[in-house]
């Protein structure tokens, strides 16, 4: 048994699953019942080609007035051309190679959990890593967190009745979508398919088909479960097969059994928790001693950690507003002082016409630390600055000549990003000394 991280701290879960040429979208939230639908919806595709950049429109679209909040979870349940679905059975003295049961380099995909030490029957499920990532992309452009891809096989198996065959066959879709999945005795997903068939002769050859690859017993043996498919496209399966329906079954319910299973798909962040095998061992001594208050300390922990998953939402919320508070005020406070530092320039002529015209040069972050005017001779330093674009802007300015570069001055020499120029100023109007050197900062 496995047990999912944040089970009772997450409010909000959306499953989409997607067909060849419609996706349905439910979005489910937690109450103290348990998990419930709060909206859903069905989406026609316009091609059975569209890709997931045009989906992710009619996603937006569709669930736009559901509020949903930003970053909540979402699992892609995705047909068997998109993810694929292996076996992995390593007896105790065979070593099998993991990457010859895949279509593709091992690197190349995402696979789902699975252990190669354990020498029993492993269901192994797989995506190539261009889906994955596409999925990741279309789940973050939304602003939704992609945490797991489901086969669509998964979906059914809580719907299959008990029953002795070695496999158990379910047929479901509609009139333009069909799927076979076949499990084994144990529940289990062993292979799933996409039925390309149009008409009930061609749906029952691909059906026995397909068990034949996996076994070489007569298909008269497995029953065929159906769900929700037309009566019209059974007509010759029911000859071949033990063909028994499964009536009332509806997308939304198969999404909440299986975010309240221990199924695991293809994990793109961590659904689980890592100490759940001795937390069981524990939760299972403490049921002997006294299953009431076991009961109740869950509930409680429960509630708890519901509490400090919120506070902690809210301290996030509230440190990224006083963030973005102090950053504009500081903002603000610098270019206040700008312009009055420029005010007060621009009320003391002339000895500060030349600080004047090089002002516009200094842009964030420059800082100009030193300011010296005699007679005509302007001298300039400041640091985190380019003395080749001051430079420049004093040159095509047209107001100064005979423009180098300067030693700046000592208390400059240890900072970085140091800069200082020396020019004549050639304003006609006499500029009398300034006395000493001025200081300022921009």
């Amino acid at each position: 048994m496995k047990l999912k991280k944040f089970q009772f701290a997450r409010q909000q879960h959306i499953f989409v699953a997607l067909a060849a040429s419609k996706l349905f979208v439910v979005q489910l939230q937690q109450r103290f019942t348990g998990w419930v639908c709060l909206h859903n919806a069905e989406v026609t595709l316009a091609k059975t080609n569209e890709d997931l950049q045009d989906i992710s429109v009619k996603l937006r679209d569709v669930t736009a007035t559901w509020d949903i909040p930003v970053g909540t979870w979402i699992s892609w349940i995705m047909p068997s051309d998109i993810v694929g679905v292996t076996s992995y059975n390593k007896a105790s003295e065979q070593r099998v190679e993991i990457e010859s049961l895949f279509p593709f380099a091992l690197a190349d995909l995402k696979v789902s959990e699975f252990d190669v030490a354990n020498t029993r029957q492993q269901v192994i499920y797989w995506a190539h890593n261009d889906w994955v990532n596409e999925v990741a992309k279309v789940s973050k452009q939304i602003g939704w967190s992609c945490d797991e891809i489901y086969s669509r096989a998964q979906l059914f198996q809580f719907i299959l009745p008990p029953h002795p065959a070695e496999y158990r066959l379910l047929l479901e879709g509609d009139d333009s979508d069909r799927y076979l999945h076949i499990f084994a005795a144990n529940g289990t997903a062993v292979r799933s398919t996409k039925v390309a068939a149009s008409n009930p002769a061609d749906l029952a050859v691909i059906v026995r088909r397909e068990i034949g690859a996996l076994s070489a017993k007569s298909t008269d043996n497995f029953p065929l479960f159906v769900c929700n498919l037309p009566d019209h496209l059974l007509e010759h399966a029911r000859s071949v097969f033990d063909v028994r329906r499964i009536e009332g079954v509806e997308l939304r319910e198969l999404m909440i059994r299986l975010l309240q299973s221990s199924q695991t798909g293809i994990e793109l962040q961590p659904t689980y928790l890592s100490l759940i095998d001795k937390v069981n061992a524990y939760s299972l001594a403490f049921a002997m001693i006294g299953g009431i208050l076991l009961g109740l300390m869950v509930w409680h922990d429960g509630v708890l950690e519901t509490e400090i998953e919120d506070g902690r939402r809210q301290m996030r919320l509230n440190t990224a507003r006083y963030q973005t508070a102090k950053a504009l005020r500081q903002e603000t406070v610098k270019m206040a002082d700008v312009i009055a530092l420029k005010a007060s320039i621009a009320s003391e002529p002339p000895v500060f016409m030349p600080l004047l015209e090089l002002f516009p040069a200094f842009t964030a972050p420059a800082t100009l630390s030193y300011y010296d005017i005699k007679g005509k001779s302007v001298r300039v330093a400041g640091i985190k600055g380019d003395s080749s674009t001051l430079k420049s802007f004093a040159e095509k300015s047209g107001k100064f000549a005979g423009i180098k570069t300067m030693v700046p001055p000592d208390f400059l020499k240890e900072s970085s990003g140091v800069f200082g120029l020396e020019m004549q100023w050639l304003n006609s109007n006499p500029v009398p000394d300034a006395g000493t050197a001025q200081k300022a900062v921009k």
